[in-house]
């Protein structure tokens, strides 16, 4: 089950095309995912741990979407406390190393279990993206090179993955 605990920015709803009802979980399509767009008692730790245990006992595994650590006030650590555990997403080039040291100090503080963080590079162009517009540099210079370059980019099988 996903649960939107941020308040402050939903996006659950309109994501899963479901309605915005408060505790109505929604199953989505024939899989079993559940989608809770509105929890209520986010903003309580020991509410909100009683009411994870009631969704534990009907989902194998809940999801907490949460506040962003650094920009709310309590909302996120309330989760995260509340969370047997908790992954951090920090966006790539957006978040500084101070700020990820004071977000991990801050769920330490509310004894939060962190399994890790997650890099979400969305926002960043992919390597072969990047490649391709060094090669269009190149190419004021050394137009052959550039040309037989970017040929050679187009075919390299690693770097059409996406990920």
């Amino acid at each position: 089950m996903l649960a939107e605990a941020n308040p402050s920015r939903p996006s659950l709803a309109v994501r899963f095309g479901v309605i915005d009802a408060p505790d109505t979980v929604h199953r989505v399509g024939a899989s079993s995912l559940g989608v809770m767009a509105r929890p209520a008692a986010v903003e309580d730790a020991g509410l909100l741990r009683e009411r994870l245990g009631v969704w534990q006992s009907d989902w194998d595994l809940v999801v907490l979407d949460a506040v962003p650590l650094l920009e709310s006030g309590m909302g996120g650590l309330v989760a995260a406390a509340a969370a047997d555990a908790t992954v951090l997403v920090v966006r790539a080039g957006h978040v500084a190393a101070m700020q990820l040291r004071a977000a991990r100090e801050r769920l330490g503080r509310v004894d939060a279990n962190l399994l890790g963080v997650v890099m979400n590079d969305r926002d960043d162009p992919s390597l072969l993206s990047e490649l391709e517009r060094e090669t269009h540099r190149l190419g004021r210079f050394m137009p052959g090179l550039a040309k037989a370059l970017r040929k050679r980019l187009a075919r390299a099988p690693l770097l059409a993955l996406r990920v």
